[in-house]
C-alpha cells in the first residue's frame, strides 16, 4: 500500500466537532499513536457519505470532503498549481502520467476506474479522488456517459514548470 504522512483523521474546532465519514474509520483503525496512516488505499471520498455541518453562523450546510488544514502538513510550502474541468470521452482514458503535485479530481458525471500506481478503484459522481505527487495515474470511463471532473492541484515546493501537453 501507499504510505501517507501527516493524514489527520479528526479534530475539533471552537464551535464543532469534526466527524469522520464512516468509510474513513477504517483508516483511523490503521493509525499509529500520532494519528498518521501507515498504509492507505486509493483515497476516494464521496459527498454522499458525509454529514453536512452548519457553518457561517448557521446560514449554510457544508459537506467537508477535506477539512480545513487537514492536508497542511503534506502540502506545506506548496501552491495552487491549477484548477480546471476536463472530460474523458466514452470509451476513453487519460494517458497514464505523473507530475509533482497533490492532485484532486471531483467526479461530476460518468463512472470510471481510477488507477493510481498499481491500485484501482471504481469512481462515480460525488467522489473526490486524491492523487499523491509523482504517482502514475489514469482514469478510464466504464459507462456510456463521458466523465467530467473538476480538477485542482497543489504544486510541490521546489518543483519546476510542468508541460501538461506532453504528459
Amino acid at each position: 500500500g501507499r504510505y501517507v504522512k501527516g493524514y489527520p483523521l479528526a479534530g475539533t474546532t471552537e464551535n464543532r466537532v469534526q466527524r469522520l465519514p464512516q468509510e474513513w474509520q477504517l483508516l483511523a483503525d490503521r493509525c499509529d499513536h500520532a494519528g498518521i496512516v501507515e498504509e492507505a488505499d486509493v483515497d476516494v471520498r464521496n459527498v454522499q457519505t458525509v454529514e453536512p455541518e452548519v457553518e457561517h453562523n448557521g446560514t449554510v450546510p457544508v459537506w467537508w470532503l477535506i477539512h480545513p488544514r487537514e492536508m497542511k502538513d503534506i502540502t506545506d510550502g506548496g501552491y495552487l498549481e491549477l484548477a480546471n474541468e476536463f472530460e474523458v470521452a466514452v470509451g476513453g482514458e487519460v494517458f497514464p502520467h505523473t507530475h509533482p503535485t497533490h492532485e484532486f479530481y471531483f467526479m461530476m458525471t460518468g463512472t470510471g476506474t481510477m488507477t493510481i500506481g498499481s491500485e484501482q478503484r471504481d469512481v462515480a459522481p460525488g467522489d473526490l479522488i486524491y492523487i499523491p505527487p509523482d504517482e502514475v495515474h489514469s482514469l478510464r470511463t466504464t459507462s456510456d456517459v463521458a466523465i467530467r471532473c473538476f480538477c485542482f492541484a497543489v504544486g510541490v515546493k521546489g518543483a519546476g514548470p510542468i508541460d501538461y501537453t506532453t504528459h
